[in-house]
């Protein structure tokens, strides 16, 4: 991301365990619309090809009543390795470009077994090691590289970090899911009172966003009867895959593996817009993609931070009539069926 499209780069990677490099001119590839959620507080936007994370107004004026607090803590910039081997130490699986882990020269795949003196055989450990320092302190880092042990030393870099001052965020690495994607669980220590307003500032949220809702699918009700745009859901043939995926970007699939609960599209018939949902047992990251007949992604929805259950506003008002297929996908597994519009 540091990079424009055109750039020439040097890549270096490991293949059947020797050490390669070559040079890469970095590709493009168009932006489609998406939509991103964070938490429920806010929707990622896009701006000139830029995504910027645009909260609600409540929650920005709440942010200019009580300030968020700019701390400074140290910072080394470095990531675990996904499916690396157990053992001593923890392998890096990237470094931070600018970092102080950089400056080192702490390298990709490089084992750190200790950080000031003290063992390290976890991600949390070397996090706890390294909030003990302060920014500047000169730092000395055991490592294993190449099957030979070596010390490295250098100054700790440090990072801006924000926060209020009564809400502390605990973060702890958990390892890879089976798509080599970090996890990390979260904890959220909060005193009693802040606790208390947060609970009812979302009720409250969520009543209102209910309200709207409502007051939506009212006016579709009203609004259909003059529309009457039908949506009738079918499973997918072999001929509809071989056509959307002749030309799609990304592949659509039909294993139908991924379990789907009460999945439904209302009002129906309607006005255009229609009101998705459905709920699943996972609450990992969920894509929701709609295609044309001729695999063109028509609809692009990323829950990061997937609580369970889904609803959202749809619109394919503008949309000719036809053949479309919606796509639900999970860790690797797809929920997919077939629409039909009917004006």
């Amino acid at each position: 991301s540091a990079h424009q499209a055109g750039d020439e780069v040097t890549v270096r990677y490991v293949r059947d365990g020797k050490k390669k490099k070559t040079k890469a001119t970095l590709g493009e590839r168009p932006l489609e619309d998406q939509v991103y959620r964070f938490n429920g507080f806010g929707d990622w936007e896009d701006y000139d090809g830029v995504n910027y994370l645009v909260f609600p107004e409540d929650i920005q004026e709440q942010w200019e009543r009580e300030p968020l607090e700019v701390e400074i803590k140290p910072f080394l910039g470095v990531s675990p390795a996904c499916g690396s081997t157990p053992g001593e130490g923890i392998e890096l699986g990237s470094i931070t470009t600018g970092s102080s882990a950089e400056e080192m020269g702490l390298m990709v795949g490089d084992r750190i077994t200790g950080f000031n003196g003290k063992a390290i055989n976890s991600f949390d450990e070397l996090t706890e090691a390294i909030y003990e320092v302060a920014p500047g302190d000169e730092v000395r880092i055991d490592i294993v590289r190449e099957g030979k042990d070596k010390k490295i030393k250098g100054e700790i870099g440090q990072r801006a970090y924000t926060s209020y001052d009564d809400t502390d965020i605990f973060r702890e690495f958990k390892g890879c899911d089976e798509n080599g994607k970090m996890e990390y669980h979260y904890e959220f220590d909060f005193d009693e009172k802040s606790l208390e307003e947060m609970v009812a500032d979302l009720n409250r949220r969520e009543a209102e966003r209910q309200a709207r809702l409502d007051e939506w699918a009212a006016q579709q009700v009203e609004a259909a009867e003059e529309l009457h745009i039908f949506i009738e859901v079918d499973n997918i043939s072999k001929e509809d895959l071989d056509q959307v995926n002749a030309s799609a970007e990304t592949p659509l699939k039909n294993d139908n593996d991924l379990p789907v609960e009460g999945i439904s599209f209302y009002p129906n018939p309607n006005s255009g817009v229609i009101n998705l949902n459905f709920s699943l047992n996972d609450r990992s990251a969920v894509d929701i993609l709609i295609y044309n007949h001729l695999g063109s992604i028509i609809y692009k929805e990323n829950v990061m931070n997937f609580n369970g259950s889904y609803q959202n506003l749809i619109d394919i008002s503008k949309e000719a009539d036809g053949t479309y297929f919606l796509q639900i996908m999970q860790g690797g597994k797809t929920y997919s069926k077939k629409l039909i519009k009917n004006s």
